[in-house]
């Protein structure tokens, strides 16, 4: 709160209330606390039947108070308003007619900010300030209110959305600043009035047009927390404007928002720093120590006896004493040289050479004047005040005293910390020429204390934030109170069609139920969703084009810029069921290969995210596009000022390209306003022109710097292509002796068939070919292995995870069983020898059996058939934390799970499990479930070709159809993790070049290390539903085996096989890990 805030002194005739919003709770919340604390301090003293009474009277009576002070407010100005004069358009900005209008009001509001801030400097708070001629507080004088409307060219200009949102915030800041000083000038933007009756269908809405008429009524941000201002700064802004404008003759739209700073430097005065110390030896410091005490004391006694004047208790007294160092109003004079606190992280910083208050003499002795001042009208009132003496209220005054000698120690004790630090300060400052001491025994005047306030003020207050800062939270709920319009027409329309998506979307099961009439009821009978998607993962997506600095049609920055599809497919997750490429109506008509753009940008998702609903609009109303982009659950922009605001007002999670030479406002943003937000280093994000764009050399293009990001992408998109080169190096060196190793033992290799078909197929990428999984071998895996510093690969899951150890231990060249022969151990490790090419390096691949993930303490013996979770949940967490080396920890769990909640809490509880164990330096790959396919054991069976020749084949036989759902669940949470752990300021300053030795680049420096174990999506769905061939139960690969017991099997593959491809892929995106500095 900036200084002066909560004085009580005389008001404008026909101005506003002089309480701002954030005052009022701050004292309301001082209040309560200082209402609690009684009835516990002076419940002794009180009727046990009536305190509680009497508190909760006093609390609701705090309320009625405050809703009564509202009311009022609320009444009072409406009828200034119906009085007000609107002011008349001159062809300047809106922000410039407000600066005109409110200049010649600034001088009468610095002195009642003065006159304030004298006030709470000497703790006078919460009485008439006009009453004490010594504050020298102004005659209030007449004022007429004005209003300021928005010209027509803001509010109908359909090509530049941001720069009309941004002229209308500039407004509005200097509006709660006339607000909040009295000034009576008021900004209603009334864009509405301009469309003339227009219907949407002839003249698109324009987001400006549906904004609140009032941007400050309509914010809860502005309501509850106001905004931080001073008088000097916002007159030396309008000032700065109206004199720019005069001497370029060019109206700069926003210089009242990032004029930096707003506020005047108390530091600075005629291009000189102030000197701190205002003591030249300890012992002088002490002394004015010493005497800085006796001046809180008094002050403090001299507000009790005011309070007492006017009719208040002591307790009550004690409790506004309370209420006031909660608020932070009354405090001591600061002695002279203090430095005031450093701006704060994220706001502006100070600019030499700014106007400062002038510099006085410090007078730690005015407080004690003005209780002298204030006790020579005590006599009138004293028999009112101070009735006969008894017990009770002499305990009251004992423990109003004691809080006053309390106050006063925390004082001194704050003193000395203050002294220590000052002993460590630089030398040279320690050298500068210190001012004067203050001298206890001489006193100071009331009128010279006063004056000397006003710096000390400034001293204590914080660097106030740049404007854009300080009026983003109220643009920001302004454009969600927008899009929640929007949205709740959306909803009545098409609301049952979006909440469909989870029965209907490919890859949801179609056709009649697999499922017995006993499992049919058996389902029935369990709670949660029984479709299979999950509403958690229901969401939607919009990338939104624009040109880079709106205003399409100008030549010279009417540039639209296109990034690679590789970003897009990095930034929005696998799981969303809609996508929407927006592109603004001003892109398309005047920029050549906009439409185009958009258009192909469609048809990648369309294949890139085959489950999702992919719609391209050319949308010519900005209302509109802001409101899906605002109602957006991912939201990616190019590069580019167009999508910014929706970026940072949304309640989603948003992606933009950080250009300080188009947005540059955004490093002053502290970390709460851009919490949702991702922002990618534009000198690490690949753009072109769309006029000049080659589409297929572009757009598909991986740098090589950005190899890394193929653990996004692999796997996703491809074909299985016959490749019998490629089995030739696949077979394992002699069969696995194991039921999934049956195919492989009982095969005759024929001069027609020298491999079994299910081992013949490897996977190629569509999109991205430098994509393409990497063949694990052992010396590639102790390649990777050794160069991550990785000791242990340790799987954890059901039989399927055991297929994928398996795998793991065959591809690795060995000829045994990773488990004894004969046995069936369901948990083992087993080590890797690498040699002495890697210097006798060793790593481990261990397997835990755990179908559901959690453990318990009921007995499991998988040999006997003795269940502990239905299935088998071996105890893991100790193994895996115990192991003292850096682990990859690959999880999976999905088919002993019937119902999405139950998979989603034991996601979580896995998390949070991984997360206690405190293993930073480690990697989680959560591997993605895959389901059976429905006719397994037909013959003659060939890999999918594609996703949409899969999904109409999606069963629910044992709850198959589900699986997608848990997978989309995994990636949506592990993206949200992942946008968690690189949040932060944005980093969108230019990178130096990198450092050059003898001609050769440096690498850059090693990223800060891990502050928890990094968790990632091992993502084997899309490519896995496409081998409805090799099952254990297909009749081309082994009809006579036993299908491990049962009599179907249409889940797990015979080995080698598809569960092959889990390692490769789990083996490329450790490369990517390891190899390119992830």
């Amino acid at each position: 709160t900036p200084p002066g805030g909560g004085m009580e002194g005389p008001q404008t005739r026909g101005g506003s209330s002089s309480s701002s919003p954030a005052r009022r709770g701050r004292r309301r919340l001082a209040a309560f606390a200082a209402l609690a604390v009684s009835a516990l301090c002076f419940r002794d003293v009180l009727p046990a039947s009536s305190s509680s009474g009497a508190l909760s009277s006093a609390l609701r009576g705090i309320w009625d108070e405050d809703t009564r002070q509202r009311n009022a407010e609320r009444v009072k100005l409406e009828q200034l308003r119906r009085s007000a004069t609107t002011t008349e358009f001159t062809g300047e900005p809106s922000h410039l007619r407000m600066c005109r209008h409110l200049l010649p009001r600034f001088e009468y509001a610095l002195e009642v900010d003065s006159a304030k801030k004298r006030a709470e400097a000497l703790g006078l708070t919460g009485m008439n300030l006009a009453n004490i001629p010594e504050l020298q507080m102004p005659e209030p004088i007449e004022m007429e209110y004005l209003i300021v409307e928005e010209d027509e060219g803001v509010c109908r200009d359909a090509s530049a959305p941001h720069l009309a949102l941004l002229q209308i915030a500039s407004s509005t800041l200097l509006s709660a600043a006339s607000r909040k000083f009295e000034l009576n000038v008021e900004y209603r933007h009334n864009c509405p009035s301009w469309r003339d009756g227009a219907s949407p269908a002839d003249d698109p809405v324009r987001v400006q047009e549906m904004l609140p008429p009032d941007l400050l009524e309509s914010s809860p941000t502005y309501q509850s927390d106001g905004i931080a201002m001073e008088v000097l700064a916002i007159k030396n802004i309008c000032q700065g404007c109206v004199t720019e404008t005069e001497q370029s003759g060019v109206s700069k739209r926003n210089c009242a928002l990032f004029t930096r700073p707003t506020v005047y430097n108390p530091f600075v005065l005629n291009g000189k720093k102030r000197v701190k110390r205002g003591w030249k030896t300890m012992a002088a410091k002490r002394a004015q120590d010493l005497e800085e005490k006796r001046s809180v004391e008094d002050a403090q006694r001299a507000k009790a006896v005011q309070l007492g004047i006017a009719g208040v208790s002591a307790p009550a007294a004690a409790a506004e004493g309370e209420a006031a160092t909660v608020e932070g109003e009354a405090a001591p004079a600061a002695p002279e040289g203090d430095a005031a606190p450093a701006a704060p992280e994220g706001e502006a910083a100070p600019v030499e050479g700014e106007a400062a208050p002038p510099a006085e003499a410090a007078a730690p002795e005015a407080a004690p004047e003005a209780a002298a001042a204030v006790e020579e009208q005590a006599p009138e009132a004293a028999p009112e005040s101070e009735p006969e003496a008894e017990p009770a209220e002499a305990s009251v005054a004992r423990r109003l005293q004691e809080m006053i000698e309390d106050t006063a120690r925390r004082l001194q004790e704050e003193a000395e910390e203050d002294a220590a630090e000052e002993e460590e300060a630089p030398k040279e400052e320690a050298a500068a020429a210190p001012a004067a001491p203050a001298d206890p025994t001489k006193a100071v005047p009331l009128g010279a204390a006063a004056a000397s306030t006003d710096r000390t003020v400034a001293q204590k207050s914080q660097q106030l934030p740049t404007g854009i800062v300080s009026v983003l939270p109220i643009l920001v709920d302004t454009l969600r109170h927008v899009a929640n319009v929007w949205n709740d027409a959306r909803i009545s329309s098409i609301g049952e069609i979006i909440d469909g998506r989870v029965s209907n979307r490919p890859g949801a099961m179609v056709g009649p139920t697999q499922k017995s009439p006993e499992e049919q009821e058996i389902m029935e009978r369990r709670k949660g969703e029984k479709t299979s998607y999950s509403l958690e993962t229901n969401d939607e997506a919009v990338v939104y084009l624009s040109c880079k600095k709106e205003n399409c049609a100008d030549e010279e920055v009417g540039d639209a810029l296109a990034m690679p599809f590789y970003v897009y497919s990095t930034e929005i997750p696998r799981h969303v069921a809609a996508i929407t490429v927006v592109a603004s109506a001003d892109c398309t008509v005047n920029v050549e290969g906009c439409r185009a753009h958009g258009q192909a940008l469609a048809g990648f998702f369309r294949e890139f995210y085959p489950r999702a609903a992919v719609e391209f609009l050319d949308e010519a109303s900005t209302y509109a596009a802001y409101a899906r982009m605002l109602n957006a659950d991912y939201l990616v922009c190019p590069p580019g000022v167009g999508c910014v605001l929706p970026a940072l007002a949304q309640l989603g999670r948003s992606t933009l390209v950080g250009n300080p030479h188009l947005v540059p406002w955004l490093t002053l943003l502290p970390v709460e306003s851009v919490w949702n937000a991702t922002f990618l280093h534009f000198q690490e994000v690949p753009v072109s022109t769309v006029e000049e764009m080659d589409y297929d050399v572009f757009l598909k293009k991986i740098p090589p710097g950005k190899i890394g990001q193929c653990r996004q992408l692999r796997g996703r998109l491809g074909t299985w292509v016959e490749d019998l080169d490629f089995a030739a190096q696949s077979q394992y060196v002699t069969p696995i002796r194991h039921y999934a190793g049956e195919a492989d033992l009982r095969f005759q290799p024929s001069p027609e068939s020298p491999f079994r078909p299910a081992t013949t197929y490897r996977w190629s990428e569509s999109t991205f070919p430098t994509c393409d999984a990497q063949r694990l071998t052992r010396e590639g895996l102790c390649d990777a292995m050794l160069e991550s510093e990785t000791e242990r690969i340790f799987v954890l899951g059901d039989s399927m995870g055991m297929n994928m150890a398996q795998s793991l231990w065959k591809l690795t060249g060995h000829e045994d069983n990773p488990s004894e022969f004969g046995t069936r151990d369901p948990n083992w490790d087993r080590v890797v020898e690498c040699g002495p090419d890697y210097d006798d390096f060793a790593f481990t691949i261990s397997f835990a059996r755990n179908d559901q993930l959690l453990e318990n303490d009921r007995p499991v013996d998988i040999n006997t058939g003795v269940r502990n979770c239905f299935a088998y949940c071996y105890p893991w967490t100790e193994r895996y934390a115990k192991y003292p080396g850096k682990t990859l920890l690959v999880v999976n769990t999905g088919p002993h799970y019937q119902s999405h909640h139950e998979y989603q809490y034991t996601m979580r509880q896995v998390i949070k499990t991984v997360d206690a164990m405190e293993r930073p330096n480690d990697v989680m790959l959560w591997r993605t479930s895959v389901p059976g396919h429905r006719d397994c054991d037909a013959p003659n069976l060939k890999p999918f070709g594609t996703y949409a020749e899969y999904a109409p084949t999606v069963t629910d036989e044992y709850s198959w159809d589900k699986f997608v759902g848990y997978n989309d669940y995994a990636s949506k949470l592990l993206d949200y993790r992942a946008r968690d752990d690189r949040r932060g300021p944005p980093d969108i300053n230019p990178k130096p070049p990198p450092k050059v030795v003898d001609g050769i680049p440096l690498p850059p420096p090693p990223p800060p290390p891990p502050s928890r174990t990094r968790m990632e999506l091992l993502d084997v769905y899309p490519m896995s539903v496409l081998r409805q061939d090799g099952h254990v139960s297909s009749a081309d690969e082994c009809p006579t085996c036993a299908a491990g017991g049962q009599e179907r099997d249409c889940l797990h593959w015979f080995l080698p096989g598809p569960p092959d491809w889990w390692g490769h892929v789990m083996y490329s995106h450790l490369l990517d890990l390891s190899r390119r500095g992830i």
